[in-house]
C-alpha cells in the first residue's frame, strides 16, 4: 500500500493559482472550452446518414414494418447489448411492428453462433446488435434460408462479411467520425434515421438507454458525441426499468453522473448477465408494467448480492496462485473453476489491484482445441493490439482495454514465453497520479461539488480525478460491511473510505495521528427515512495514505 509513488499530473495548459478549481482542472486536462466540454449539447451528435450501409439497413427495416414482416432482434450478452436491444425493440413496438428478441447467456460467449439454433425459421429480418461483424459463416447459413440480416455493431472487423448489411463505423468505407461509439448509441442513431424515414419522433425518448450503453462499455469520454449522448441521456431518464433501478438505489434525488450509473445501475444489469439471467435485464428495460419492473429490480439486486459473494470466492482462490511479478499477469484456469461469466470481471479486479494487465484463460469447450481468455488492461495500454502482435494468438475480440483471445492448446507454453519476452520492457509504474493538492482545512461541500461537476461525465480517457489532501487528523476508525471488508477513517470534515480490504487496514491508522491521503472526493448522499431528509457527508475513496 505505502510502496506506491505519488505524482502530480503535469498540466497540459498553464493556469494561475488564483483560477477557480474548475479552470485549474480544465487546464490540467487541456480543455480550452470548459462550458462546451462540461455541458455538451445535441450539436455534438453526428449525422447518422454518415454510417456506411445505414441507408440500406433502415430501408429494409421500414419495409419490414410496413409489410408486417417478422423481425427478430439478437441481443448481445452484456449491458451495452441489452440496452441496444431495448432501444430497437421499444422503438419498433411503437410502430406496432411484428418484433421479438432472442439471446444467449454470458457463459455462452458473444456472437451469432451462440443463438443460431434459436432463430425462428419464418424470420424475415434478423437484426443483430452489438456483435457478430465477423460471423460471416453464420450469416451465410441464415441468408441461404431467405433471412435478411442487418448487423449493427462497433467492434473491430477482422474478416469481410458479404452476407449481411453491416453497419459498423470500423469499416474502412465508413465516414462516421466517431469510432468510439457503443452498440447502444449506434442503435439509437439508426432509430433516428427510422424517425426521419417514417416521419416520427420516437427516438429522442430512448437516448437514456444509449447513455447507459456508452457508460457500460466504458467508451471514450473525451469524445464529444459520447459526452453529449451521456449528458442528454442522464438528464432525461424515460425508461421505466431505469427509473425503477434509480429509485431503488436512492439516486432519484441527485444529479446523475457516470459514476452513479456505473456503480448503482450498470452493476445491477451486469449482475443479471454474469449470473446468466440476461432475460431479467431485457425484460426490465422493455416492460411497461411498474409492478413487474419493481419485482425484477428486487430479483436483480438479490443476484448482485450473490454475484459479489461469488466474485469474492473467486478472487480469494486466484490471488494465491497468480504470479504478481509478471508484467502481464496470466492465470490458467485449467479445471474451469471460474465461470466464464466472471472471467473478465476477475481479470479487471486483479489488474486494478496489481496495477498491470491481466489475462484469465480456460479450455474452450466449443472449440475443444483452444484455450479462451478474457483480458483487462491497466491504464491506457492497448492490450488488444499487444495480443494481436503475437502470431500464436488465433483470434481476438473486444476493445483495447477489455476483450478476449483464443490460443491453441499446443501453443500455450510458447504463448506465455512470448508474452513475457515482449512485455519485459513494459513499464506499469506503481504510481498514483493526482490532479490537485489541498489542505484538510480547504475541503468543504462546495469544493467537492465543483469537482464532481467537472467529472460528472467521466470514463475511459477521462477518468475521475484523484486528489492529495494533507494534514488530516484521524479521530477514529470503523470496520463495516457484512464481511467486515470496509474501513471508514473518521476525521473532522472528511470520511475516508476503503472498500474490499481487511480489518488490518484499520489498524494502520493510529488514532489521533495526522495523515496525508490520495483518492477521489465525493459527497455521500442518502435518504434517512426515519428523519425524512437527505443526509450528506464529505467523503474520499482512499487509494493510499502516509502518516506524517
Amino acid at each position: 500500500m505505502c510502496n506506491l509513488k505519488w505524482r502530480q499530473r503535469v498540466p497540459q495548459m498553464e493556469y494561475s493559482p488564483f483560477d477557480s478549481t474548475i479552470n485549474k482542472l480544465a487546464a490540467i486536462h487541456g480543455i480550452a472550452d470548459v462550458n462546451s466540454f462540461l455541458k455538451p449539447s445535441s450539436t455534438h451528435i453526428n449525422n447518422p446518414y454518415l454510417l456506411w450501409n445505414a441507408n440500406v439497413g433502415t430501408d429494409r427495416i421500414v419495409q419490414a414494418v410496413q409489410e408486417n414482416q417478422k423481425i427478430v432482434i439478437v441481443s448481445d450478452v452484456d449491458t451495452d447489448g441489452v440496452s441496444a436491444t431495448a432501444i430497437v425493440y421499444n422503438y419498433l413496438k411503437k410502430h406496432q411492428a411484428n418484433v421479438s428478441f432472442i439471446h444467449a447467456q454470458r457463459k455462452d460467449g458473444h456472437g451469432l453462433h451462440t443463438v443460431i439454433d434459436k432463430v425462428p425459421e419464418d424470420t424475415d429480418v434478423l437484426i443483430v446488435l452489438d456483435s457478430s461483424s465477423n460471423n460471416w459463416k453464420e450469416c451465410r447459413e441464415l441468408k441461404s434460408k431467405g433471412i435478411d440480416i442487418i448487423i449493427i455493431d462497433h467492434h473491430q472487423i477482422e474478416t469481410p462479411n458479404y452476407y449481411s448489411v453491416l453497419i459498423n463505423p470500423q469499416q474502412e468505407a465508413c465516414q462516421y467520425p466517431n469510432k468510439e461509439i457503443s452498440g447502444a448509441a449506434l442503435a439509437w442513431q439508426i432509430c433516428r434515421m427510422l424517425d426521419d424515414k417514417m416521419n416520427r419522433n420516437f427516438a429522442d425518448e430512448l437516448i437514456d438507454l444509449a447513455a447507459i450503453g456508452l457508460i457500460a462499455d466504458t467508451m471514450c469520454m473525451r469524445t464529444m458525441e459520447n459526452r453529449a449522448i451521456v449528458n442528454l441521456g442522464l438528464e432525461m431518464i424515460n425508461n421505466l426499468g431505469l427509473k425503477t433501478i434509480i429509485r431503488s438505489q436512492e439516486l432519484a434525488y441527485k444529479k446523475l453522473g457516470t459514476i452513479d450509473i456505473g456503480y448503482k445501475v450498470v452493476s445491477l444489469l451486469n449482475a443479471a448477465a454474469r449470473m446468466n439471467k440476461l432475460e431479467l435485464s431485457l425484460e426490465l428495460l422493455t416492460t411497461n408494467d411498474e409492478e413487474r419492473a419493481s419485482e425484477i429490480t428486487k430479483q436483480i439486486k438479490k443476484l448482485n448480492t450473490e454475484r459479489k459473494s461469488v466474485q469474492s470466492e473467486y478472487i480469494e482462490h486466484i490471488v494465491k496462485k497468480i504470479d504478481p511479478s509478471q508484467k502481464i499477469i496470466i492465470y490458467f484456469d485449467h479445471n474451469k473453476e471460474i465461470s466464464k461469466s466472471f472471467a473478465g470481471l476477475i481479470a479487471g479486479q486483479i489488474a486494478n489491484t496489481y496495477m498491470r494487465p491481466c489475462l484469465i484463460m480456460s479450455p474452450d469447450e466449443s472449440q475443444g482445441k483452444t484455450y479462451a481468455g478474457s483480458y483487462r488492461s491497466f491504464g491506457d495500454f492497448d492490450l488488444k493490439a499487444f495480443f494481436e502482435s503475437i502470431p500464436l494468438v488465433e483470434s481476438t475480440g473486444g476493445h483495447a482495454g477489455a476483450g478476449g483471445i483464443n490460443v491453441k492448446n499446443e501453443n500455450l507454453d510458447q504463448f506465455v514465453k512470448m508474452v513475457e519476452k515482449r512485455s519485459k520492457y513494459l513499464d506499469f509504474e506503481d504510481v498514483i497520479e493526482y490532479d490537485l493538492e489541498f489542505d484538510a482545512d480547504e475541503i468543504n461541500e462546495q469544493l467537492i461539488y465543483e469537482i464532481n461537476e467537472f467529472y460528472r461525465i467521466s470514463g475511459r480517457n477521462f477518468p475521475i480525478g484523484k486528489f492529495l489532501v494533507k494534514n488530516i487528523f484521524v479521530i477514529d476508525t470503523k470496520v463495516k460491511g457484512k464481511g467486515e471488508d470496509t474501513v471508514e477513517v473518521v476525521s473532522e470534515n472528511l470520511s475516508l473510505m476503503k472498500f474490499k480490504t481487511t480489518r488490518d487496514f484499520a489498524d494502520k491508522f493510529p488514532i489521533f495521528s495526522v495523515v496525508d491521503v490520495v483518492g477521489t472526493l465525493g459527497i455521500n448522499e442518502w435518504f434517512n427515512f426515519k428523519e425524512k431528509k437527505v443526509i450528506k457527508t464529505n467523503q474520499m475513496i482512499l487509494d493510499d495514505f502516509r502518516i506524517r
